[in-house]
């Protein structure tokens, strides 16, 4: 869906199918929306009529993705976890 379009009749329709497709998709799930980097505006995004919610901590897959895309909330997580796995092995010793 990314890339240089020339906005033809063929390509307008396709671009309209995908982005079809896309909000299709996002009503089955809920989207959110993670502004990254010093310069961006943190526009509003609408989709279908909808504010989308703005965070700034998103975990996918199992892994914490961070606006500013440092790791340490990752490691504060993972950290947490193993802390409570020594815990419970300490007490079935």
């Amino acid at each position: 869906m990314f890339g240089k379009v020339t906005l033809d009749d063929e390509n307008k329709c396709k671009l309209h199918e995908e982005l079809n497709k896309l909000v299709s998709w996002a009503q089955k799930w809920k989207m959110e929306v993670m502004h990254r980097g010093n310069k961006n505006n943190k526009f509003s995004c609408e989709m279908n009529g909808k504010v989308l919610e703005k965070v700034l901590v998103e975990k996918d897959l199992g892994i914490m993705i961070s606006s500013d895309v440092k790791s340490s909330q990752q490691c504060v997580v993972a950290c947490n976890k193993a802390n409570r796995v020594l815990e419970m092995t300490g007490r079935l010793a």
